[in-house]
């Protein structure tokens, strides 16, 4: 089973730290952004090749277009990019909204991580995170800045504290202001044996100490699988009920819905159901979101996810690609050793596209050339898509 780790709408709504969930949203990629390797990671070994999700629109009855991320491996099949675009009623045609792209160590920790969004021409800085890790291999750190126009403002930090099993026990985060970091909130958690979050304390900075503001509580099946999940809220000096949620599974072990109920003072009421399609591997193939409107459940948000062929990965690809010289001097040499049509697109560093082409060869091991004549020294990546194959070479120009 592919280990896809996803970010869920209930983690956002409780209080935005990226640990208490790892149920998809419809609506939203499948990704978990940022979170360094500490608990969840970015697609951790799943090749999802694209996720396109849709809304529900009442007037017609029918699902119509709403965002299509597309996602892209190295040669080790770790996620180095991913794009959204949103889709355009008014020409009929996706557009770009955001692209991001990471940067991992030799150990595959992610290092870095750039969001850039689409002024209608170019990609333009948005926000920058770094990750720093600990002896025991997992985050410790992670600063998030954000672009004014000419350089990076710090803006967050997140501070990662562990026990001596390497369970996440404590989560720090705290704002840049005047030159230092101040306001912090913290989440502190409590583990079973197996590593499984139990309880959230999630406190807010008075100024002078934390004060309580929300809680969460979680029960687990013999199979560590999640089966509730409890959110309550600081409300004078008692905890309040707020939020509910029951985690349902198929017969193989598969997460097949959620049920989410808000309590209104005295009995819990229907709120959202998210409800799973998966493959025969547990892989998810369809995500749907209804919310509960008018004493019954009306249709969000839903998402179908494609996945690369079952035994294909870069290196697989890289077996049909030769790319030379590389370093070069201005010109490089693609030869593909079948006579299969392929698109081709490079960016620069900063995420901008300079050059996209679509190739059919005439004959097997045809030899393709593209110059950079126009463009200065420095690192490109040259994506080369075929099919359902996607594949990235990092360029250098001299």
């Amino acid at each position: 089973m592919k280990n896809l780790i996803l970010i869920s709408l209930i983690s956002l709504m409780f209080h935005g730290t990226l640990h208490s969930q790892n149920i998809s949203q419809p609506g939203k990629p499948d990704i978990c952004i940022p979170c360094g390797n500490s608990n969840v990671q970015l697609l951790a070994g799943a090749k999802v090749s694209s996720t396109t999700c849709y809304n529900w629109d009442t007037l017609i009855g029918d699902w119509v277009n709403s965002t299509l991320s597309t996602f892209t491996y190295d040669l080790n099949n770790i996620l180095i990019s991913y794009t959204i675009q949103n889709w355009d009623p008014g020409t009929s045609s996706w557009v770009n909204y955001s692209y991001n792209t990471f940067t991992y160590d030799v150990n595959n920790n992610q290092i870095t991580a750039l969001y850039q969004s689409w002024n209608g021409s170019i990609w333009v800085n948005s926000y920058y995170s770094t990750f720093a890790y600990g002896s025991n291999g997992k985050t410790s750190e992670m600063i998030s800045s954000t672009w004014d126009g000419a350089s990076w403002i710090f803006a967050y930090k997140s501070t990662y504290n562990y026990d001596f099993n390497n369970f996440l026990t404590e989560y720090i985060i705290e704002s840049w202001t005047s030159g230092s970091w101040t306001n912090p909130s913290k989440s502190t958690y409590t583990n079973d044996a197996n590593g499984n979050k139990l309880t959230e304390l999630y406190q807010r900075w008075s100024g002078t100490a934390f004060y309580n503001s929300i809680f969460n509580t979680w029960t687990w099946n013999t199979n560590n699988k999640m089966l509730t999940h409890l959110r309550q809220s600081w409300v004078g000096a008692v905890w309040v009920d707020d939020i509910s949620n029951t985690y349902n599974y198929d017969g193989s072990g598969f997460l097949i819905y959620v049920n989410g109920q808000q309590w209104d003072g005295s009995s819990w009421n229907n709120k959202y159901y998210y409800s799973y399609i998966n493959d025969a591997n547990g892989d998810k193939i369809q995500a749907l979101t209804q919310i509960w409107v008018n004493a019954a459940f009306r249709n969000g948000t839903k998402c179908d996810y494609i996945y690369l062929p079952s035994g294909v990965d870069a290196n697989t690809i890289e077996n049909e690609i030769n790319i030379y010289p590389n370093p070069s001097k201005g010109e490089i040499n693609m030869q593909i050793n079948n006579n299969e049509k392929f698109s081709v697109y490079i960016e620069n560093e900063l995420g901008q596209r300079i050059y996209q082409y679509n190739f059919i060869p005439k004959h097997a091991n045809e030899v393709f050339q593209v110059h950079f004549d126009n463009q200065g020294k420095g690192v490109y990546f040259l994506h080369i898509l075929r099919q359902d194959k996607n594949f990235v070479r990092k360029i250098v120009i001299e």
